[in-house]
């Protein structure tokens, strides 16, 4: 398993793997694919990862810019992560299970862009 920033040639599969992923969600209003083309349109996605096995598109992180209430600055939010089913069930044991590498992977390269 690969992780990677995504690329313009992936946006299709990001779009279809987020809503395989969020399809048996029995809450929400399956807009996730939607809120990701809207933020990266908006230029407020500054880390977005796929996780990617054989070639293939399986997995997806997104990080944006959230404001808190008290000013702080340099605050993302997590979300949505997307891991197409078979793969989002459980990790190799030679490598770690794919929503975990996603934002675990993102969650660094964040602090690394706010300098933290």
């Amino acid at each position: 398993m690969i992780i990677r920033n995504e690329n313009e040639s992936d946006i299709e599969a990001i779009a279809e793997v987020t809503k395989t992923a969020f399809a048996t969600c029995p809450y929400g209003e399956h807009t996730e694919q939607f809120i990701i083309n809207a933020l990266r349109a908006a230029g407020a996605l500054p880390v977005s990862l796929v996780a990617q096995i054989d070639e293939n598109v399986v997995g997806h992180v997104a990080f944006s810019p959230v404001t808190i209430s008290d000013g702080s600055p340099d605050w993302y939010g997590l979300g949505p992560v997307s891991v197409l089913p078979p793969t989002s069930e459980a990790g190799h044991r030679h490598r770690p299970h794919p929503r975990r590498a996603l934002a675990a992977e993102g969650s660094r390269r964040q602090r690394v862009r706010s300098g933290g």
